[in-house]
């Protein structure tokens, strides 16, 4: 009878990722002083924050692409517009599936009404809009009235800016007493223009404006879409180079 050879089947090893969680394990277990384990803990935050913000451009750029045109359905004083309902209602699908999600912040100084409308990824990182305006006091307002219809334009808009909502952006709302954007923007704009390395020329050519300091508010969106589109190509790139 010939000898049949024995075969050993070899299990392939367990290639094991160790993150700052896993490093912090083990420097606890080895009993590591307060101060590097200090510095570990905060290797870790920033590890997690920047995670999380990959995975917030990820969903952002899902988002958009999904993201249904607005129809413009309201009569306003000799123009169209939709309605603060008519985008939640277009929107909740695609941003609940991208795992999204807006709240509004608002702060009223008496004669001024600010809005901010927050966007946040369930893995944590959050993006913020602001714009401001007076109280809408035309007609025949109430003083509650005048602030109420302020602040529903302003998450109308904030939304819009938001979310890079450039079909309900093309809206023109005589109401908003806000021409240009606002300082805090304008450095937001730049700290970003900075950031992607962009050719501050050409991104105000695009945009036909003169500088970023003279955006009107109604451009503010589309400078916001150009701007998370190329920030969320960089976050790809940089995701791809350490995968």
């Amino acid at each position: 009878m010939r000898d049949v050879a024995k075969v050993e089947t070899v299990k392939p090893e367990t290639v094991v990722t160790t993150g700052p969680t896993d490093l912090i394990r083990i420097a606890v277990e080895q009993n590591m002083d307060v101060e590097k384990l200090s510095k570990l803990m905060d290797l870790q935050e920033r590890w997690e924050a920047t995670e999380a913000r990959k995975q917030y451009f990820d969903a952002f750029a899902t988002f958009q692409a999904l993201v249904p045109v607005i129809k413009k359905k309201t009569e306003g004083h000799n123009y169209k517009y939709a309605t603060l309902g008519d985008i939640a209602q277009n929107i909740k699908p695609v941003i609940e599936e991208c795992q999204l999600s807006y709240r509004f912040d608002i702060q009223d100084t008496g004669e001024l009404i600010s809005v901010t409308c927050i966007v946040s990824h369930r893995a944590g990182h959050q993006e913020k809009t602001t714009m401001t305006a007076q109280p809408d006091d035309t007609g025949s307002k109430n003083t509650i009235q005048a602030r109420g219809s302020a602040v529903s334009y302003l998450q109308r808009y904030s939304l819009v800016g938001a979310l890079g909502l450039t079909t309900a952006d093309e809206d023109i709302d005589a109401r908003i007493s806000s021409e240009f954007i606002s300082t805090g923007q304008a450095a937001g704009i730049k700290a970003r223009l900075e950031f992607t390395n962009s050719n501050v020329e050409k991104f105000c050519y695009a945009l036909s404006i003169p500088n970023v300091d003279a955006m009107p508010a109604i451009k503010y969106a589309k400078a916001d879409k150009m701007l998370t589109q190329k920030e969320t190509k960089i976050v790809l790139e940089s995701s791809d180079e350490n995968s």
